[in-house]
């Protein structure tokens, strides 16, 4: 792995054409090399199962509802973190359009316009076929039912002619200054697209959807780099010089942060910013590519990259923003080849961290309306990254009474900064169950301790998870109790 200063001067992840199930059963697991890990961060899977998840969005409406791209089936479902959801209802079916033979075609990205709770816009980044194009579209929610999406409502923003089924790139999202950013790949081809300014292949773009103009549904900011000039340069051009930027983000701050998936040798995340050029296929990741030597005047290499020893497909991910202290401020990656999922110090000494969890195949990452971050697992599952919480239990004392008598007592100190006890008293030793619930009913920990005979208390720390009322439960033999505590900042 390597590292660069930040100014320094599927599906889509797979390197080469080829069967989508063959391509996942080719790639070999890579040993890693003794490094600084994170522990006590979970995956707490969430929800159904899903076909295919490459994506997980929030419309910002207040619902909560959290919306999960299938990538070969060409729908959006829907479903909320809460044990109640054990089913996700279809929000919109693109069956009949998305064309997905392969496995580097379908239905990849979904964002919701600033203004979705009012305006009812959400717009989606899929291929279709004769001829063969990626196709950036706005629909609209159902007149007559709002919590579904229309598909006769659609609005083809552009299209981007592909040269082959591979390398589509296909992510959309939404920055702070209100314009949509949409991510493509090279194409497959053996040529220079990346370089070539006068097509959209190996860029990131950005638009205007809110004022069309020149006869197109979208406008181009003034502020683009290559607004107005008079080479040949495609205006919508935000940056370029990317391989197949399968997944992006941008965090609140306005950063943009790409992850560029390589060619036979090294993976990379970029630091996005206007104008800049990435260098593929010059480059792969800050070395040359087939060459010992090239000229490198004018290109922007990676933040990070790594070598084969460490990964092989990497997914962009999210500067972490939810509740795990651990993870603050991090940059939030995973490897889909390699089943790892990392973090790396942006904003720090660009140090990598290996997050210690057992990771499912990660093809997609997405945030809810709290900031917390899910991943999307090729397997079919979702799970929310979460951290576990300190509960442990004192030495008890000794105490006299009926031999089979348990006592749970109430938490305290309540409300508290996030440490509490639950006193229990214990005749006989026996194993206690406890688990620690949110308003929504979602299970933040669960954990079993032995009791022994006498005094003691059940220790809990809360102090990373957000303000609000939590419920701890404690059972014993014959007996529950439970908690409500409430957490201040």
């Amino acid at each position: 792995m390597r590292f660069r200063e930040r100014h320094a001067s599927c599906l889509v992840f797979f390197h080469s054409a080829g069967s989508f199930l063959l391509a996942l059963l080719l790639v070999l697991a890579v040993s890693q090399s003794a490094r600084a890990q994170i522990t006590g961060v979970v995956l707490e899977p969430v929800g159904p199962l899903f076909d295919q998840p490459v994506a997980l969005r929030n419309a910002g409406d207040g619902s909560n509802r959290l919306f999960v791209v299938e990538v070969r089936a060409g729908v959006i479902r829907w479903f909320k973190d809460e044990p109640a959801f054990t089913t996700a209802p279809i929000f919109l079916d693109l069956s009949d359009r998305v064309i997905s033979t392969t496995g580097e075609e379908g239905l990849f990205g979904l964002a919701f316009h600033p203004d979705f709770a009012n305006n009812g816009y959400f717009y989606v980044n899929y291929t279709a076929d004769n001829p063969l194009r990626s196709v950036v579209s706005r629909f609209s929610v159902d007149s007559n039912d709002p919590s579904v999406g229309d598909a006769s409502s659609e609005v083809v923003l552009f299209e981007v002619d592909q040269p082959n089924a591979i390398h589509n790139g296909g992510d959309l999202a939404f920055g702070p200054d209100g314009y949509l950013y949409a991510s493509f790949g090279d194409g497959g081809s053996s040529d220079m697209n990346s370089q070539d300014l006068s097509n959209l292949l190996g860029t990131i773009v950005r638009i205007d959807v809110d004022t069309p103009s020149g006869g197109n549904n979208y406008s181009i900011p003034a502020s683009n780099p290559f607004f107005g000039n008079v080479d040949g340069a495609r205006e919508e051009i935000f940056a370029f010089g990317f391989r197949n930027p399968w997944r992006f983000s941008i965090s609140a701050d306005g950063r943009i942060w790409a992850g560029d998936v390589g060619e036979s040798s090294y993976e990379e995340i970029d630091f996005v910013t206007s104008g800049a050029n990435y260098g593929w296929p010059i480059m792969e990741g800050s070395s040359c590519f087939e060459s010992t030597t090239c000229d490198q005047t004018g290109l922007t290499l990676p933040i990070f990259d790594y070598d084969r020893t460490f990964g092989t497909v990497v997914t962009g991910g999210y500067l972490y923003r939810g509740s795990s202290p651990s993870l603050s401020g991090l940059y939030i990656f995973g490897d889909l080849g390699n089943r790892t999922l990392h973090a790396i110090d942006v904003d720090g000494d660009m140090s990598e961290q290996l997050i210690d969890t057992s990771t499912p195949r990660v093809v997609g990452f997405g945030e809810d309306e709290q900031g917390e971050l899910y991943i999307c697992s090729l397997q079919g599952e979702i799970f929310r990254i979460t951290e576990q919480l300190g509960i442990e239990i004192t030495p008890p004392s000794p105490v006299d009474g009926p031999s089979e008598a348990f006592v749970i007592g109430e938490a305290y100190p309540n409300p508290s900064s996030g440490a509490f006890a639950v006193p229990v008293v214990a005749m006989r030793d026996a194993k206690a169950h406890v688990t620690v619930v949110d308003i929504l009913g979602r299970t933040i920990e669960a954990v079993d301790l032995n009791v022994g005979a006498g005094e003691q208390e059940i220790r809990v720390n809360l102090g990373h998870a957000a303000r609000g009322t939590y419920f701890v439960r404690i059972d014993l033999p014959g007996i529950s109790g439970t908690s409500t505590i409430s957490i201040l900042d």
